[in-house]
């Protein structure tokens, strides 16, 4: 990735990338009002400033007369292709225009595209130079997690010895509701459901799991795979992939577990344990969202790494956006599912 620094977390993704022959992208949506002048080489400038000029020629910005789904494929497609690390497609309507960005994931994680939207949005809105000294700030910070992420794992400071023994991956019941196949198209199911004010998303992961065990979804495993950002709260403008994978059992998951300061990623190197865990992970055909969530839908979206995907998001304080995707060989089983967990937490 053209000799930049890269953490555990990005690292891993290239590695994915050079394994699959395909490179995973994150994308997302920044929409501004029709009166802005979308000059090209505002935003060209905005996005080397933070990566440096050896990404130039591998960043793609073309307008589109298509589509938002068509302009969305195009930057999408660019980077999964290999044709671009940074690919823009940007599309003018009458009332607005709309910048679609999708970046290689080892340079950026869903975090750093909001940082980013909001960049753009500042550069166009007439403080550039404001928007390019965050932008640099944005990767420096990124770099010196980076070296505290090497430091800890140098150190051994930061290994868990997981006991891997218990772990298994989660795998899907064929009889389920949430049953998929390979051969069944991807679906997309949401729900907003009223909850107590104040009610968590952890309270909607723990009432998921508990449900998951007791109706038969799961044929075999304790564990499913979990996204979780590893910032700090000085680094909340930073831009890089932050974001790693780490293990949440289906039972007892709230019970008391070793904190760490670094991810799975970081740690497998040094510790047979946290490779364990990290390989648990990955085999999951489960992964919840414990990060950020995606700049676009999740029927945009268009490769996932899991068979089956749950986010949840508290947009109020009474409200969370319920979600589950994947290839369901039963649409309306999958939505039974779905309501019964809302049901459960609206109660």
């Amino acid at each position: 990735m053209l000799d930049m620094p890269l953490s555990a977390e990005a690292k891993a993704v290239v590695a994915i990338a050079s394994y699959s022959g395909v490179s995973p992208e994150v994308s997302t949506a920044i929409c501004l009002k029709d009166e802005v002048n979308v000059d090209q080489e505002i935003l060209r400038k905005l996005l080397i400033s933070g990566w440096g000029e050896k990404i130039a020629p591998y960043i793609t910005i073309a307008e589109a007369q298509a589509t938002d789904e068509e302009a969305l494929r195009f930057a999408q497609f660019a980077v999964r292709s290999g044709a671009a690390l940074i690919a823009v497609s940007i599309v003018r309507t009458k009332n607005y225009s709309k910048i679609y960005l999708s970046a290689h994931h080892a340079l950026a994680d869903e975090y750093s595209l909001e940082v980013i939207s909001r960049l753009v949005r500042l550069a166009y809105s007439g403080m550039i130079e404001s928007a390019i000294y965050e932008m640099i700030q944005g990767r420096q910070l990124y770099h010196s997690y980076v070296e505290r992420q090497r430091m800890l794992a140098k150190d051994g400071a930061d290994v868990q010895e997981t006991e891997c023994v218990l772990m298994s991956p989660v795998r899907i019941s064929k009889t389920g509701r949430l049953a998929w196949s390979e051969e069944s198209p991807r679906i997309c199911l949401n729900h907003v459901v009223n909850t107590e004010k104040n009610s968590l998303k952890e309270k909607a992961t723990s009432v998921l799991l508990s449900l998951l065990h007791r109706s038969g979804e799961v044929a075999e495993g304790n564990t499913v795979c979990m996204s979780k950002c590893w910032r700090l709260t000085h680094e909340s403008g930073a831009i890089g992939m932050m974001t790693g994978l780490t293990p949440l059992p289906v039972e007892d998951w709230t019970s008391s577990r070793p904190l760490t300061r670094s991810s799975l990623e970081a740690q497998a190197k040094f510790s047979s344990g946290a490779r364990e865990a990290l390989k648990c992970c990955r085999e999951s055909e489960l992964f919840v969202n414990g990060a950020f969530p995606r700049g676009i839908p999740a029927s945009l979206v268009v490769g996932t790494a899991f068979p089956v995907g749950v986010d949840v998001r508290q947009i109020s304080d009474s409200e969370l956006f319920l979600e589950i995707e994947g290839r369901f060989c039963n649409k309306d089983a999958a939505s039974e599912f779905l309501y019964e967990w809302a049901y459960i937490l609206s109660g």
